[in-house]
């Protein structure tokens, strides 16, 4: 444990096999499948919580006497156990472990240090990784007097105004050309019509690709049409809900996200938008976020939405797009490259408060977030760019100050 630390100590492998086999394990009945429930229950505790085999018997003994009817013999157990040792998991090793802290807010990627089995046992481990999961303790109410305090004297910020400052030409530029502009080019960038879904295109080396949605399956260059004759796969233009892009980029895998469990078999749903599958931490997304009473005032919200567009002209970071949602809200995507998420998430939770405070999404500000993709329909509405920079500043020099730039022309930088 740190020095002078009053935290509660990492609870050891063990200890939460046992908590799972008590409340979560399911009872092996004989007649109803029995067998089958016994070998999953040791298939979990091999895989799932990575015990030395003292404690793998120690706690399948537990649930033998516990949940099994009528017990197996330790010959039986032994049997199974040696089956389990000897199947293979898509997930890696400690799975359950970890997504059993995690949900009581005591583990995250990092949060305690390789050494001996000793020492992970007695929680030697970051303070950090005892932070509750959600972090909504950290935003502020919404201030509308801050916001309207943070306004340029003696300019009015809108769309005019973004776009004659905008180095690449918000008139022309089309969808690709913004996600060229925002991405590198070997960049794999998820695009979304379904918000809950996994994805149902690939943005890479300047060109779409049709995802499947199920792993296995290989992403499609070209598409079939009538009479056999294909042509290339093209990126959405719309859809009834809109169109959107992941934050940062990813590497196209199919990965289990320990954060997500499946229902039937209780093991990680299997994802290519969760952080594994992001190979760089690269950007804030700053989603406008009214509050209601805002909403329900036209002229309240008119207000709030000028004093959104002075806020950013004003912000010190280097942001590389503004755009509309096709709704009552604008974004922006601020460069804030990081070598770890756990980095970005430091920096987060230090930009966050004020952003909140200024009338931001605190839950937008996610390391893996959705954002809406410029140049797209949501039902009859443009989802419209308004700004676009592919390279800011990375000192962060505001809008305000960066006068009228030369044009970069088709969204190359």
């Amino acid at each position: 444990m740190p020095e002078n630390s009053n935290a509660m100590p990492m609870p050891s492998q063990i200890e939460m096999a046992e908590l799972w086999v008590r409340e979560e394990a399911e009872a092996s009945i004989s007649g109803s499948g029995g067998h089958d429930t016994t070998f999953k229950v040791c298939c979990t505790l091999v895989h799932g919580f990575d015990l030395g085999d003292a404690d793998l018997f120690s706690v399948l003994s537990s649930y033998n006497g516990a949940k099994c009817n009528p017990p197996w013999t330790e010959s039986e157990l032994n049997h199974k156990l040696a089956g389990a040792r000897s199947s293979s998991s898509r997930y890696p090793k400690g799975w359950l472990y970890r997504k059993l802290c995690r949900a009581r807010g005591m583990w995250k990627p990092g949060g305690w240090r390789q050494g001996d089995p000793e020492t992970r046992r007695q929680g030697d481990f970051n303070l950090e990784a005892q932070a509750p999961k959600h972090e909504v303790r950290w935003k502020l109410p919404f201030d509308l007097e801050a916001l309207r305090a943070m306004q340029p004297a003696g300019v009015t910020i809108d769309e005019e105004w973004l776009a004659a400052r905008s180095p690449v030409d918000v008139r022309t530029t089309d969808t690709a050309g913004f996600l060229n502009a925002v991405f590198d080019r070997e960049d794999m960038v998820l695009i979304f019509t379904k918000f809950g879904s996994q994805g149902q295109f690939m943005w890479w080396r300047g060109r779409a690709y049709l995802l499947a949605a199920r792993p296995g399956v290989a992403a499609q260059r070209e598409v079939k049409l009538y009479g056999g004759k294909t042509e290339p796969v093209r990126l959405p233009k719309g859809g009834p809900d809109g169109v959107w892009f992941l934050s940062q980029p990813v590497n196209g895998k199919w990965l289990p996200n320990p954060r997500e469990m499946d229902r039937v078999t209780n093991e990680p749903k299997m994802s290519r938008r969760s952080e594994e599958s992001v190979v760089s931490w690269r950007h804030l997304v700053l989603e406008a976020d009214p509050e209601e009473w805002v909403k329900k005032d036209k002229a309240l919200l008119a207000e709030f939405e000028r004093c959104w567009l002075g806020f950013l002209a004003m912000l010190p970071l280097p942001i590389k797009a503004i755009y509309t949602s096709g709704g009552k809200s604008t974004h922006a995507l601020v460069s804030l490259p990081c070598e770890t998420k756990e980095r970005f998430d430091a920096r987060k939770r230090l930009l966050g408060p004020l952003f909140s405070k200024l009338g931001a999404d605190a839950a937008a500000m996610k390391a893996v977030q959705l954002t809406r993709l410029p140049g797209c329909l949501r039902g009859e509405r443009l989802q419209k760019l308004l700004y676009l920079n592919p390279s800011p500043d990375p000192s962060g020099v505001p809008l305000i100050e960066s006068g009228v730039p030369v044009r970069v022309e088709g969204g190359e930088a």
